[in-house]
């Protein structure tokens, strides 16, 4: 922001040799010095200062400059401009002429199509967006290249040791929840979904079940929204949806949230170390599972856990947090791009029993939790999945920002009872549950704007207004 100034007071007036709109083109321009962009989605232009802008025909306008030195434009029909010069000097592509045309060698996508009009390189809307964000990206210091990921990693590790909240949790957990950011070709889907995931952001559902019934996917479909906006991610769908892996769909989901990419987490991670079924006595079954968590220091596993019991332990924590983390560091990192910091969230775990089994360690009854929906301002709502089309009565929360409409999806016919053998068939969110919550993120994250708060990537460096 400080180079930004320096400019502003350097320069009074900015030109532009051309602005065209309704082409699905890009124009890469060897006399701009900044680039030309329609708003980004979720963009707030209005912290972005207001530059005097000549126009060729010796009009002059006012346009807004986002961090990165780029002009915005108020029409989202604008054709972008891409200044040749910041292609060579901050992504470093190289540029060759011969007998009138122009080649593009990216260092990254390598040749990049271009086609001469007027005399004039052009390429594609969608290249030039991605290009043109690139180079903002670069200009803000947001790392982005391999050689950068040592910045992100230490980042990280700031981040965890120095949060209110992350920096108490065990180091077994802290350890596994920074890792080295990972590629997007890593993140499940095919190539077209990949592109356009990381060119209009997604929405995640973390732990969703296998791939068959009435998944959310299907939810979102049924109910008119953009089901093809939407990652479903569960170990059930093959190797590639581990989220315990240290590489693979966590790491690119990681390098999402560092991009901002990430609009929604909705997650019910295993509870099976926290069922109060454990503290209910099996007539016969004296080796039935016990409690393995208790209050008073060892919500985390008991000191005389068993070895099978702390894998476990270890695992349901590192899906639980893994969950959490990425929630906050897309809403962080969203804020230090000036973007809509709003990242719709939404947790799934059994309903607290502290009304008539308090010894049981609800994930909603502990401090951690209590500080992370403080922060985040998250509340909880509870019901009855039965009532819901849910198998069994099933006592759950939902604790996230999302605002659900119970009423709208109980008592209501979703294909009659399920037949139960084990409490893994109720591991999946009954569908009245499928549909509300598929209902909630098409209302609030698919067609809703939130207004954001503002900070600089510098100032999110240093932890200067996060609440810690």
């Amino acid at each position: 922001m400080e180079r930004l100034q320096q400019q502003l007071k350097a320069m009074k007036t900015f030109k532009l040799r051309r602005w065209t709109t309704g082409a699905e083109v890009g124009l890469v321009d060897s006399g701009a010095t900044h680039a030309l962009r329609p708003r980004k989605d979720g963009e707030n232009v209005q912290l972005h200062p207001l530059v005097d802008v000549g126009l060729a025909d010796g009009r002059a306008v006012r346009l807004r400059m986002a961090p990165g030195g780029s002009m915005i434009s108020p029409s989202p029909a604008v054709e972008p401009i891409v200044p040749m010069g910041q292609l060579t000097e901050v992504l470093g592509c190289q540029i060759v002429w011969s007998d009138g045309s122009m080649q593009l060698k990216h260092p990254e996508r390598g040749d990049i199509p271009i086609h001469m009009k007027e005399g004039c390189p052009h390429l594609s809307k969608s290249v030039a967006l991605e290009l043109i964000a690139e180079i903002e990206d670069a200009k803000v210091g947001i790392p982005k290249q391999i050689g950068a990921f040592d910045e992100e990693v230490c980042w990280m590790r700031r981040l965890v040791e120095q949060h209110t909240v992350l920096s108490t949790l065990p180091e077994r957990i802290k350890e596994r929840l920074v890792v080295c950011p990972g590629e997007w070709s890593s993140i499940p889907g095919n190539r077209h979904q990949r592109k356009r995931w990381r060119q209009d952001g997604m929405m995640v559902h973390l732990f969703a079940g296998p791939d068959s019934g009435f998944t959310l996917k299907k939810a979102l479909r049924q109910h008119g929204g953009p089901d093809d906006k939407l990652l479903e991610v569960d170990l059930q769908r093959g190797p590639q949806h581990d989220m315990l892996a240290d590489e693979g769909v966590y790491a690119a989901l990681i390098r999402a949230a560092f991009e901002g990419k990430i609009l929604s987490i909705v997650a019910g991670p295993n509870c099976r170390t926290r069922s109060l079924l454990r503290h209910v006595p099996v007539p016969g079954q004296p080796n039935a599972p016990r409690p393995i968590r208790r209050w008073g220091g060892e919500e985390f596993g008991v000191a005389d856990a068993t070895e099978e019991e702390i894998q476990k332990l270890h695992a349901d924590d590192i899906m639980m947090w893994r969950c959490i983390f990425l929630f906050m560091l897309s809403t962080y990192m969203r804020r230090a791009r000036r973007m809509n910091d709003w990242v719709a969230f939404g947790l799934e775990q059994p309903a607290s029993p502290k009304d008539y089994m308090p010894e049981v360690v609800s994930f909603w009854d502990t401090k951690e939790w209590k500080a992370i929906s403080e922060e985040f301002e998250l509340e909880e709502t509870t019901f009855k999945q039965g009532t819901m089309g849910g198998a069994s009565p099933k006592p759950t929360t939902f604790g996230g920002n999302l605002e659900l409409n119970m009423n709208a999806f109980q008592r209501r016919n979703f294909g009659g009872p399920v037949k139960v053998s084990s409490s893994l068939d109720l591991s999946r969110w009954a569908p009245g549950v499928m549909a509300m919550v598929s209902t909630a993120l098409i209302q609030q994250v698919c067609q809703s704007g939130v207004k954001c708060k503002a900070m600089t990537w510098e100032e999110h460096l240093e932890f200067r207004h996060i609440p810690y």
